[in-house]
């Protein structure tokens, strides 16, 4: 495949995932909250103070997700581990 072809194949892929995104979220790119942000940055610290707080908002947020589900998990196997104990009769 060439440079050119790659490209076309990207910008096809890339516009698809777009739609499938406003489909789903019902919210442009031009109109995604850190969008706006960025577009109205003036300076590569402005960028880069808003990249940070992203990624520290995702941290946190992934963080507190994992927590989540490790609680889940171990409940999920407690209670599975409980159910294939054999019954004691008294």
């Amino acid at each position: 495949m060439d440079n050119e072809s790659r490209s076309t194949h990207f910008g096809v892929l890339f516009e698809a995932a777009l739609q499938a995104y406003e489909k789903k979220t019902d919210i442009t790119l031009p109109d995604h909250p850190l969008a706006v942000q960025l577009h109205n940055c003036r300076s590569i610290e402005s960028i880069t103070a808003v990249l940070l707080g992203e990624a520290q908002a995702f941290k946190e947020f992934r963080g507190s997700v994992s927590h989540e589900i490790d609680r889940e998990c171990r409940i999920d196997f407690i209670q599975t581990f409980c159910h294939r104990l054999p019954q004691r009769r008294h």
